[in-house]
């Protein structure tokens, strides 16, 4: 035991030092954006194979850049790093104070660490000889590092100081020192030279800090400017090819036959050609150039403001000129037009003076030129036309000296000079002025009149073609002359367009392009119509343009289109759109033809100068150095190998980032994505550089992202293929053991169940039979329970047909109403045996009483409640035989109230009551109701509801109903209580009062006998099967005539 954990100890020991310590790269990252970088103080840059830009920093570490965001790592040794290096092994090599840190594989190591050797100078370039052997500059001096073994040379190059800069000539190297000059040894590392150090006879200076090599010339910064040389191999030194006073410079970078300069007067630019010095940016202090293989040159600035990129157009084209108008080739040399100057451009792109006006001469601005019969012409925006000859210059008017020729003086203002065949033609905004080889004025035409009165507008350009062709584009149209005769180009034929053209022109393949102030249109050789393709041009107004042997471009607000000079047809596919800035800083001249010369290059006029622009350095072809790349793969803030990506179903995002470098035009890079088999179609354009998926379910899937930096082409899609795993409970070895269990479970339930139905059965057949003989004894107790209910139902119906025959009793017999009436009928339907209606008539020598009630309730009670109140109401009459119906009913009352409340009874229930008095002398009736109602029908079958009070006897005893005297002008009479218009119908609604209204009025010319049976048939027809809901009660009466 003992023995195993001294081995664990030992071998813990030994790991330390046999195997390099390291940590993950990716735990002490930071990211910045542009903005926060331009604070940091750039001292070195380098790229690597996938195109990200490496960068240290004097004070905030190294950081990477992959045209999104600068990533920053501090996990470095130290904060102030003068140099970063990429090593042919694709490590990152980051010095600085405190030595060395190298990046191999995603992971971070000190210099001691990976290579097992002590290492803390302050160092200033890595320079590697070849695949194993590094020379390691610092400030102190250089070291030679080989096979994990560190030597100083310093002694054996006899030197003192420290190292800058360290290049590479042959088999020499040669060094930019501190303090001791410019050295230079061999490939076995022996001093070859040392010059211009403070101990030899060249007194320029000691101390430099940058080298560059062209031509097997050297170009060396110092602190008082740039010093060219040239190393002599016989004698072993260098010999001063020039000096350039600059004042102290940092670094170098030599691109073509420029060699860009940063020091203390900002960025400069000398030209290897003409030897002169040109300020690209006096106040920008740049520490160091980085021209990577995308002609992309970079700048990093020593004054807290970070990267800058000058684009490949910008360096080599921007030329600063002046406000240039027009230009032509007179003798070889090319000439450019300015407010009161003419400059010659040389084939090396340098400038010089052609001719200038003179202070106190006449204001001239040139506008225009041609060469005519070997003289060099000069058209102007307010002076006419002028000769040049021996470097002054002569008003065309001054040549005409017959009288036709000075009747017609040379307008001040000259849009184009055109050569037809020996005649120069010059074109005003109103006029054609025509001369011969002499220069004598010939004709004149008036546009206005060429062009018809109706359209006069001045001309904006002239475009010639097939010599003595020409189209003008004029404010109000387009206008072609062949052979000086007009051919008109209408409003119709641009679909209405407002007609006011800067230019129209032919291309190499015949097709017509016409350039308006709101649109630019084409008629293509083989199509009939023009069309319309401002969409093509993102809708900017063209207002320039140049043609080649190749390509024409044309210049809008914001952008350059080149497009070949051939087309059949347009798409976005054949034009290459370019930005302005990216070609320069200044606004484009409007209106202004653009020169070309015959090798496809253009020269493009701002307000500051001219852009030389190259077209064939643009393609709208796909860049194959243009690709698209999966970042990285982040699931749950973890990040994850981008190789077999396996996926727990838990997870919550999966962040997938991607990246797509043009460094020329990184705002305009955008992509788009799909995640198959989930979404088949591309996603549209987005700008980040990264997408989040949330909640997939599991499944394999493919995810594509392709990039784009112009919107027309597209990169092949990269690929990430990742699997999401099932969750747990769709696994093959979860749905086994469920099937297994659901199928044990349910055959134990079966057992179970088949087991508990067995002792089940045995338990229900002995409940059947203790069941069956508890029935038959319940059926014998039934039995007789039955027999027993049977004969006292038998008594109680007996009884409530006894009790019918004392209700039918006491109701009067039809009989009774024949005697008093001329005719009636009674319509009385209890709803069980016996009824709470109850219908009464009485008469004597002066009166005759009808009446019907309704007391509340059924059966018995109800009914022994009318024999009450028919029994009262005899009394009440035979005690007053000449009472009104009021005074019967107040007297009803009471004595009904008092019969409710005697014990005797037990009855507290109510009686709804109407009731008629008919004087048998005069026909008078009158009536009182207490609840109830009764419908009369005059003489002239008009029926009338008579209503009276509204509360039932019973309620109050103290309560006096009224008298109501209606006259002798009633026929026919019906009383009735409520049973009929409340019966319930087949459609579960109650018959209403006015249905019962109807029925009665409508049967009321019949015969009473045939009245009662049709309202019985109605009845029932409404009722159907459903049962009575209450006592029926109707009294008809015909009055005596």
């Amino acid at each position: 035991m003992q023995f195993s954990i001294r081995f664990l100890i030992f071998f813990l020991f030994i790991s330390h030092f046999l195997f390099p310590q390291s940590f993950n790269i990716n735990k002490k990252k930071k990211v910045l954006d542009k903005d926060e970088f331009k604070s940091c103080r750039v001292t070195c840059i380098t790229q690597d194979d996938k195109k990200h830009l490496w960068i240290s920093t004097y004070g905030d570490y190294l950081f990477e850049y992959n045209g999104f965001e600068y990533i920053q790592y501090k996990n470095v040794n130290h904060k102030n790093l003068r140099t970063v290096f990429i090593d042919s092994q694709n490590r990152i090599w980051a010095g600085g104070q405190g030595g060395i840190t190298i990046i191999d594989k995603n992971k971070v190591y000190s210099f001691k660490e990976y290579f097992h050797i002590d290492f803390l100078d302050d160092v200033t370039q890595i320079f590697q000889k070849n695949s194993t052997e590094f020379y390691i500059t610092t400030t102190k001096g250089i070291y030679f590092f080989s096979k994990n073994k560190l030597d100083f040379l310093n002694e054996k190059l006899r030197m003192e100081f420290g190292i800058n800069k360290i290049v590479k000539f042959g088999n020499y190297f040669v060094i930019a020192t501190r303090h001791e000059g410019i050295s230079v040894f061999n490939d076995k590392n022996e001093l070859v030279l040392n010059q211009f150090n403070y101990r030899n006879k060249y007194n320029y200076t000691n101390r430099f800090t940058d080298v560059e090599i062209k031509d097997s010339l050297f170009y060396f910064s110092s602190e008082k400017g740039m010093l060219v040389c040239k190393f002599n191999l016989q004698e072993n030194h260098f010999e001063i090819v020039d000096k350039i006073q600059l004042g102290e410079t940092y670094a170098l970078k030599i691109i073509d036959n420029d060699v860009f300069i940063a020091g203390n007067l900002g960025l400069l630019k000398y030209s290897l050609i003409d030897k002169k010095v040109v300020s690209i940016n006096s106040k920008l202090k740049v520490k160091c150039f980085y021209l990577d293989n995308f002609s992309n040159l970079f700048l990093g600035s020593n004054e807290f403001e970070g990267l800058f990129i000058i684009p490949k157009f910008s360096y080599s084209t921007l030329m600063p000129i002046y406000d240039v108008c027009d230009e032509s080739e007179y003798r070889k040399i090319k000439l450019f037009l300015s407010t009161k100057s003419i400059y010659q451009v040389h084939p090396n792109d340098s400038i010089s003076l052609f001719y200038k006006i003179e202070n106190g001469q006449q204001e001239i601005d040139f506008s225009c030129c041609t060469v005519f019969n070997d003289n060099l012409l000069l058209g102007t925006s307010n002076s006419g036309i002028y000769l040049y000859h021996n470097n002054k210059i002569t008003n065309l008017n001054s040549f005409q000296t017959n009288a036709v020729s000075k009747k017609n003086n040379i307008g001040k203002k000259i849009i184009d000079l055109k050569i037809v065949d020996d005649t120069l033609v010059a074109f005003a905004p109103n006029r054609i002025y025509k001369f011969d080889r002499d220069l004598n004025f010939v004709s004149l035409q008036n546009i206005n009149l060429l062009l018809n009165e109706k359209y006069v507008s001045p001309v904006n350009s002239v475009f010639q073609f097939d010599n003595n062709k020409f189209i003008f584009s004029t404010g109000k149209g387009v206008n072609t002359f062949i052979n000086s005769k007009e051919v008109r180009i209408d409003k119709d034929y641009f679909g209405g367009d407002s007609l006011s053209f800067y230019f129209t022109l032919i291309d190499k393949n015949k097709n017509y392009w016409y350039s308006s102030e709101s649109s630019i249109y084409a008629k293509f050789k083989n199509e009939n119509k023009v069309k319309n393709l401002s969409k093509y041009f993102d809708n900017e107004i063209i207002a320039s343009y140049g043609i080649s042997k190749t390509n024409m471009i044309f210049i809008g607000k914001f952008h350059v289109y080149v497009l070949p000079n051939n087309l059949n047809s347009i798409n976005q596919s054949n034009i290459y759109k370019l930005r302005k800035r990216d070609l320069c800083d200044f606004d484009f001249v409007n209106r202004e033809v653009i020169y070309e010369d015959g090798d496809d290059v253009f020269y493009i006029y701002t307000k500051n100068g001219i852009v030389k622009f190259d077209s064939k350095l643009v393609s709208n072809k796909y860049d194959s150095n243009f690709n698209i790349n999966i970042l990285s793969v982040t699931v749950d803030n973890e990040l994850k190998d981008k190789e077999n990506i396996f996926l727990d179903n838990t997870f919550k995002d999966l962040k997938i980032k991607f990246e797509a470098i043009d460094y020329q035009k990184q705002e305009n890079v955008s992509f788009k994505y799909r995640l198959l088999p989930f979404e088949k179609k591309w996603s549209n354009s987005l700008s980040q550089n990264f997408i989040l998926f949330s909640s997939l379910p599991y499944g394999v899937y493919e995810f594509q992202v392709k990039a784009s930096n112009d919107e027309v082409f597209w990169t092949k899609p990269a690929i990430l293929k990742f699997t999401i795993d099932k969750p747990f409970y769709l696994k093959f070895w979860f749905l086994s053991l469920f099937i297994f269990l659901l199928t044990m479970s349910i055959y134990l339930i079966i057992r179970y169940k088949q087991i508990k139905l067995k002792k089940f059965n045995t338990f229900l057949k002995n409940q059947v039979d203790l069941k069956t003989n508890q029935i038959v004894a319940e059926k014998e107790k039934i039995e007789s329970l039955h027999f027993e209910l049977s004969s006292k139902n038998d008594l109680i119906m007996s009884s409530i047909k006894y009790a019918e025959k004392i209700q039918r009793n006491y109701l009067p017999e039809e009989s009774s109403f024949s005697k008093c009436f001329e005719d009636s009928f009674i319509l009385f339907r209890p709803k069980s045996v016996v009824s709470g209606d109850f219908y009464w008539l009485c008469e004597n020598d002066n009166y005759i009483f009808v009446s019907v009630a309704d007391c509340t309730g059924h059966g018995i009670p109800a009914a022994l409640l009318t024999i009450s109140g028919i029994t009262i109401l005899n009394q009440v009459v035979e005690d007053n035989p000449d009472a009104n119906s009021a005074t019967i009913l107040n007297h009803l009352n009471v004595l009904f109230s008092n019969k409710n409340n005697n014990s005797e009874y037990d009855i507290s229930d109510g009686m709804d009551i109407v009731l008629i008095r008919i004087n048998v002398i005069t026909r008078q009736i009158d009536f009182a109701s207490a609840g109830g109602s009764f419908i009369g029908i005059d003489n002239e079958n008009n029926f009338t509801v008579f209503k009276g009070d509204y509360k039932s006897l019973g309620d109050d005893t103290n309560f006096k109903y009224e008298c109501k005297n209606i006259g002798s002008n009633l026929k026919k009479i019906y009383l009735y209580s409520d049973g009929y218009k409340d019966q319930k119908l087949k459609d579960m609604r109650r018959l209403s009062f006015n249905d019962f209204t109807d029925k009665i009025v409508s049967n009321s010319n019949e015969k009473f006998t045939l009245q009662k049976q049709m309202l019985n048939t109605q009845l029932n027809s409404s009722m159907q099967d459903l049962p009575q809901t209450d006592d029926i009660t109707i009294v008809g009466i015909k009055l005596n005539s």
